[in-house]
Parts: C-alpha cells; sequence; structure tokens
C-alpha cells in the first residue's frame, strides 16, 4: 500500500496558507472600506469590530479621534457608547433575575412608588422599549437593588467576566476618548456627543458580544427571555450616537462599528464586513 502520510504532511501547509491568504484578503477589503469612509468624509474616525462563530475575527482603526491635535484613531480609541449600553443594562438586570433580586415581572413602583404610573410599567416593558428614558428607570432599578450604581454594577459584573479592559464607566472624560463632531462648510467642528455613561472600543464591544453568546454574561433561558423582549434576535441592530452593534447570538456572529460623528450611521460598513466575511 502507498505511503500517504507524507503526502498528507505536504498538503497541511498548502492549505494553511490558502486560508491564511483568504483571512488576508478579506482583512485588506476592510481596511479599504475603513480607508475610505475617512477619506470621504462620512467621519473623522471610525473604528470597526467583526466577530464570527463567536471569535474576534477582525478589528481596526481610521482616521483621527482628535482632529485639531491630528491624534490618530486606533484600536484602542474609546468612544461613548450612549443608547449602544442599553443591551448591556438589560444584561444588569437579567443578572439580578438570576439571582433573584427582581423579576421582569415587576412592576416600576415596586422600586419607585412615588409615581402613579410606575405601576403600569414592568421591567419586562422596559426593556422593550430600549429608551434613554428606560434605561435610566433601569438604571434606577438596579441601584435600589443592589445598593450600587449601575456603572458600577457593569463594572464588576459584567465587565471583568467578558474580559473588557478597555471600556470606562462614569461621566469624567477618559484617555484615548474620541472627541465628538459635526460637519460645517467642509470643516469639522467639535461637537461633544450626549453624555454616555459607558465609553467603550470597538473591539470591547465586540468582546461583550461574544461573552454574551457563550454564556459567561446570562444563562441561556435567561438570554432566551431577553431575545423574546427584543435583545439580540438576529440581525438586530442596535445604535448610539456615532455607533452600531449587529448581533446574531444564533450563530454567534456580530458587527461594532464606533465613529465620532452623529451623521455616520455606520450600516453600509457593517454591510460590506457582512458580505466579506459571511453571515
Amino acid at each position: 500500500m502507498k505511503d500517504t502520510r507524507w503526502a498528507l504532511v505536504a498538503t497541511v501547509p498548502l492549505l494553511c496558507g490558502a486560508l491564511l491568504g483568504l483571512v488576508n484578503g478579506r482583512n485588506a477589503r476592510i481596511d479599504g472600506d475603513l480607508d475610505r469612509a475617512v477619506a470621504l468624509g462620512a467621519a473623522p474616525s471610525v473604528s470597526l469590530a467583526i466577530v464570527r462563530d463567536g471569535k474576534l475575527v477582525y478589528a481596526g482603526a481610521r482616521g483621527e479621534d482628535d482632529v485639531a491635535r491630528h491624534l490618530a484613531a486606533g484600536p484602542a480609541t474609546r468612544y461613548p457608547l450612549s443608547s449602544l449600553g442599553s443591551t448591556m443594562i438589560a444584561v444588569a438586570i437579567g443578572q439580578l433575575v438570576e439571582e433573584g433580586r427582581v423579576s421582569f415581572g415587576d412592576t416600576l413602583a415596586t422600586y419607585d412608588p412615588s409615581d402613579p404610573n410606575n405601576a403600569k410599567l414592568t421591567l419586562r416593558t422596559l426593556i422593550q422599549q430600549r429608551s434613554q428614558r428606560a434605561d435610566e428607570r433601569l438604571a434606577f432599578v438596579v441601584e435600589r437593588a443592589t445598593g450600587i450604581s449601575l456603572p458600577e454594577f457593569l463594572a464588576r459584573n459584567v465587565f471583568p467576566l467578558a474580559g473588557m479592559r478597555e471600556t470606562a464607566v462614569g461621566y469624567a472624560p477618559q484617555t484615548r476618548e474620541a472627541i465628538g463632531y459635526t460637519k460645517r462648510c467642509a470643516a469639522w467642528i467639535a461637537s461633544p456627543p450626549p453624555q454616555a455613561f459607558v465609553t467603550s472600543t470597538a473591539r470591547d464591544v465586540a468582546k461583550f458580544d461574544i461573552a454574551l453568546f457563550d454564556g459567561r454574561l446570562l444563562a441561556p433561558t435567561t438570554l432566551a427571555k431577553l431575545i423574546d423582549l427584543g435583545v439580540g434576535k438576529p440581525g438586530h441592530v442596535v445604535r448610539g450616537f456615532g455607533g452600531i452593534d449587529e448581533i446574531d447570538p444564533t450563530h454567534e456572529n456580530a458587527v461594532v462599528v464606533l465613529d465620532n460623528s452623529a451623521a455616520f450611521s455606520g450600516a453600509a460598513l457593517a454591510a460590506s464586513a457582512e458580505r466579506a466575511y459571511g453571515r
């Protein structure tokens, strides 16, 4: 019988080389998309992270996070998450449900009886609303149930589990935080974004998505309940000031786009990433 061992050994490097070439080709395509987005003036800086099959497969950034000082953006540049933090708040509530401290069916009046209308709002309803006002009310519930603020709760119970070392909480300016801009007469003018209690990088938001997929943050049954409420449904897109987080828990895929211009939606860039890496 002919010995095929050496043939197999010789084939392995060829296969590895082909796979590496495929990955490099995809990354080069995404690099080009980032370059074009900045060159066309879509935003002063754009940061992108891609998750496929529960793994971070790409993280890159282009442009300037501070136009006046010409500070180049990089994967470590932080952006205010604004309403992108809604999913993190929902996860905080889910963790408290698992601990028996709150219930999705609890009314807001359970934690704030001062307003009669609060008896009509359940935590389930607030999670579904995904608005700034709803997030503020859920943050209040976290504080009443735990005795600590929502940012502190996330810093203790969410970010460490997800390995999010580039994420900061609180409203004070952070190091490597991108400045927000609006365009006037073809020039970028500094324009502070809405206050956000969390600033993070695209790759850290991707790490959050991965931890959500693999069960580090929530039990599968709890995640399923949140998905029923609209959190993380396949193809679900969370939008914030200058950013989106498109997640698909079913296939453990995600695309995160962060930028420092309210005029740039990131949708086209996310769609290009989907085409490059497949859904």
